[in-house]
């Protein structure tokens, strides 16, 4: 590593490739230099333009609108929205103005502009402008876009979809203070027949604006069942020559490039919030829903454009006169998805589920597990072949484990645990002996395999315990099933006192008897839920907060009820669901990659890493190469557990692989306190100096992230994504971005896996550094007071 001193900062560039693709064909690949723009850091600029004033942005907006307008035909919107350009001149010292000429209303502040198209029979978002970057997101098209959208039905069946642009009776007030400027608009409906009303307030200062929408069904002949909200379509790029991407918060969070083209997302978010962005101006959309409400959400190409939205199924779905309100935060930032990732920490550090503790001073998770570094997934689940494997790992990594084990029970012959679940009679032939003792040896069992979503109907526990009466049912009221080796298992409802009974009992015998640590809870966080159509469960008819609410409430007691056996008893589970995190101990990262056109970025850890922790990716080992390399460089580089490390491995054959694996074990256990506990930063820009006739090279190359801790220092980490290849790269530090004294104070230092240290050089000011890596290397430098220890 060679550092050499720089007098400025380096600025946020272009990206270095642009152009069109085909959602359908799906053959857009990203080219070589993509790393460098989906970790550009240090990259922004430090001083920060002046502020301009509201009337000034006003100004701007319409302007750009009215060019935007002419272009495609609109000259009579063009002609309006020039003359409000001139009239906004006129405004005044306000801080939020609202500014209104027929048929446009605008809410404008020193940050953002929003412009509405109102007529008597419908209402439209026709811009949203950043101010600091001159950027409008909205593209003009024929046709109207609409703000919200319902569904309803006749019972349960039938659906008619209604939206904001339907023909309506239309009105709105505005009204502007000191403080804020406010718009309602208010739709009258017919046929199915149904008032909307939507808020949208802008406060002075603020770069989000607050939108709320009440939907009242006054139909008698049909129920409201779902609603879209905040709807959000026609985001793009005025400049079709830059690149734009979509942040997405599902599994650690994806990345989609070119999305007007590629994005095509829909299903269940771990995050409650998405933003799009070209170059470093960013449009951020979120539900502002604090409870936890059962939603989707949509993120998908649209024409060129990006649409996003979140749907909710409503309590008590299809009932007559029902209503619903949904809250959501349209706005703007300058950055990429790390900067919108920061947007929504702030908000999401401020709820009911996160802790108001960093990991390392959580005392309600385990010590064992903070400090374990190593996952282990048994391969074939025989105790008695698992064994061997598992003390062949322990003589080349000598420290504790966490294992997860499937097929741990002997069903017909068998060892597939969901056979008849939850059932647990009999264990395998030498399971609880085998258990016992890689307890005495480190080897913790913190994931004992177990189902509290699934519930078999030819259990003995479904009799017992009444599984009908706790089975979730379709519309028809008919159970529904998931079907997993055509076995025949109900989805249990999380709120139904049966299901929380059996699962936590399950538990319990698993502790005692079966020398668990703790339990895997599969699914978990991960499977699409909230559907339940059972009238006589203490629960709304499917949508509401009752999904969330009772995991939170199984795990929660199965937890307090196994730790009165065992204090150090975990709960880990499948995939990250933030509506639940304060119910389970670890969670797996449910990864993969599509090679096509986009990336895993760390969303989840950018928001929540110094809350939570991860304990490896879902997709692991060596079952499928090459792309698992770069997994095992995310899982180092940010923080998780090394995991899951498959038992196979320590069969001959694999000795490579393994080795690869624990000496990362090994070097997250020396990094542990600076990895704990510790915030995720803006990640660097990395500049690569090698290259390489794969197109996906570069992409997988380097993996790297910079975690600060609570005491300041900040940890900068790298792992190589190369198999056979060492690979050369560059990146700027500038100290300032991570709060790091440039004054010689502070050094820059390299943690060894002896976890000594070696000094590296004094920061005085902005430097660059140059890299080389070995294949499968890693490395770690720690900035923190000249002179001190670790």
């Amino acid at each position: 590593m060679t550092i050499s001193p720089r007098t400025s900062e380096s600025a946020f560039g272009a990206p270095p490739w642009a152009g069109p693709a085909d959602r359908g064909a799906r053959a857009f690949r990203l080219k070589a230099a993509l790393p460098t723009l989906l970790f550009a850091a240090c990259a922004l600029p430090m001083c920060k333009a002046e502020p301009v004033a509201p009337a000034a942005v006003a100004a701007e907006m319409f302007t750009s609108c009215a060019a935007e307008a002419d272009a495609i035909a609109f000259k009579a919107d063009a002609k309006v929205l020039r003359q409000m350009a001139q009239d906004a001149s006129k405004a005044g010292h306000a801080q939020a103005l609202l500014i209104e000429k027929a048929p446009f209303v605008a809410l404008v502040n020193d940050k953002i502009g929003l412009l509405f198209k109102i007529t008597d029979h419908t209402a439209g978002l026709r811009g949203v402008y950043h101010a600091e970057k001159k950027a409008q997101f909205i593209r003009p098209r024929l046709g109207e876009l609409p703000l919200w959208e319902t569904v309803f039905v006749k019972g349960v069946k039938e659906p008619q979809r209604i939206s904001s642009t339907r023909d309506a009776a239309v009105s709105h007030a505005a009204k502007s203070t000191a403080d804020a400027a406010a718009l309602t608009i208010r739709w009258n409906c017919d046929q199915p027949q149904l008032v909307a009303n939507l808020e949208v307030r802008l406060a002075s200062g603020s770069a989000l604006s607050q939108w709320s929408l009440r939907v009242e069904g006054t139909d008698k002949k049909v129920g409201l069942a779902r609603v879209s909200f905040p709807v959000i379509r026609g985001a793009g790029r005025a400049d079709e020559s830059k690149a734009d991407f979509l942040a997405v918060p599902t599994k650690s969070g994806i990345l989609y490039s070119n999305p007007g083209h590629t994005a095509d997302f829909y299903g269940d978010p771990n995050l409650q919030y998405t933003c799009y962005y070209s170059e470093d101006a960013g449009l951020y959309v979120q539900a502002d829903d604090g409870e936890g409400y059962t939603k989707q959400l949509a993120a998908l190409a649209d024409s060129g454009t990006v649409a996003m939205w979140f749907d909710y199924p409503v309590p008590d779905y299809g009932k007559l006169g029902g209503s619903f309100t949904a809250r959501g935060m349209v706005g703007v930032f300058t950055g990429d998805w790390f900067e919108g990732a920061m947007v929504y920490r702030d908000w999401a550090l401020r709820q009911k589920w996160t802790a108001k503790q960093t990991l390392d001073k959580r005392a309600d998770i385990p010590e064992w597990i903070k400090r374990t570094s190593l996952t282990i997934r048994s391969s074939d689940g025989v105790a008695t072949n698992e064994l061997p494997r598992l003390k062949q790992i322990l003589q080349e990594y000598p420290t504790r484990g966490n294992i997860h084990w499937y097929g741990w029970t002997a069903k017909d012959g068998d060892n597939q645990d969901l056979r008849r679940w939850p059932d647990l009679d009999p264990a395998q032939p030498h399971f609880d002996e085998v258990a016992a003792e890689l307890l005495k040896l480190g080897i913790y069992i913190g994931g004992l395999y177990h189902e509290p979503l699934l519930w078999a109907t030819d259990s003995k526990a479904w009799k017992e315990y009444d599984g009908a009466a706790a089975a979730t049912t379709d519309e028809d009221g008919q159970f529904r099933y998931a079907r997993f080796g055509n076995f025949p298992l109900t989805t249990a409802c999380q709120k139904h006192p049966n299901t929380q009974r059996v699962m936590v009992d399950t538990a319990l015998k698993e502790v005692r008897e079966h020398h668990a640590k703790g339990v895997y809870a599969d699914l978990n966080g991960t499977f699409g839920g909230g559907i339940c159509f059972a009238k006589n469960h203490p629960h709304p008819v499917m949508g509401g907060t009752w999904y969330a609410d009772g995991q939170r409430e199984l795990l929660n007691k199965m937890r307090a009820e196994c730790r009165k056996i065992d204090p150090d008893f975990i709960v880990q589970v499948e995939n990250f669901d933030e509506r639940i995190q304060d119910a389970f101990d670890t969670y797996l990262i449910f990864h993969g990659v599509n090679i096509d056109y986009q990336i895993n970025i760390p969303m989840v850890q950018a928001v929540y890493g110094d809350r939570t922790l991860c304990y490896g990716a879902k997709s692991s080992g060596i079952q499928n190469p090459p792309v698992e390399i770069t997994h095992l460089a995310q899982m180092f580089t940010w923080g998780c557990m090394i995991g899951r490390f498959w038992t196979s491995m320590a069969d001959p054959g694999s000795a490579v692989e393994r080795e690869h694996w624990l000496r990362l074990a090994k070097y997250r256990d020396t990094a542990l306190d600076y990895i704990l506990g510790a915030r995720m930063m803006r990640p660097l820009n990395i500049q690569h100096q090698t290259t390489d006739e794969n197109p996906l090279a570069q992409r997988f190359a380097i993996q790297h992230s910079i975690l600060k801790r609570t005491d300041g220092r900040v940890a900068f980490l790298f792992a190589s994504g190369r198999i056979s290849k060492e690979w050369s790269f560059s990146y700027d530090i500038a100290p300032a971005v991570y709060g790091i004294p440039s004054d010689g104070s502070w050094s820059l230092y390299r943690l060894k896996e002896d976890k000594t240290i070696e000094a590296i050089s004094v920061i005085h000011g902005a430097f660059k550094t140059n890299e080389t890596l070995k294949p499968r290397a890693a490395v770690i430098y720690i900035a923190m007071p000249t002179g001190a220890s670790l």
